[in-house]
């Protein structure tokens, strides 16, 4: 029997997580402005960046070994030895 999540799990998870993290954003966002174009606005801003941050930092990772197992693949299908 195994216990990892499927794929779809897993996104959905995501998904859900960052539906949270939107809201909270929003509501924190509109009490410090108590405006609600500032509020879209810096949520929206905060979010991208976040996201693009987010990916930049995968995709570096994703090159370096430390911690991988032998045998597995690193980016751009380097096998490590």
């Amino acid at each position: 029997m195994s216990f990892g999540e499927s794929r779809a799990r897993s996104l959905v998870k995501a998904i859900v997580f960052r539906v949270v993290a939107v809201l909270a954003d929003l509501v924190l966002a509109f009490v410090f402005t108590r405006k609600w174009n500032l509020t879209v606005a810096l949520t929206l801003t905060a979010n991208l960046v976040r996201f693009v941050l987010y990916f930049a930092h995968e995709r570096i990772w994703d090159r370096v070994n430390y911690g991988r197992k032998e045998g597995f693949f690193a980016g751009r299908g380097r096998k490590i030895r």
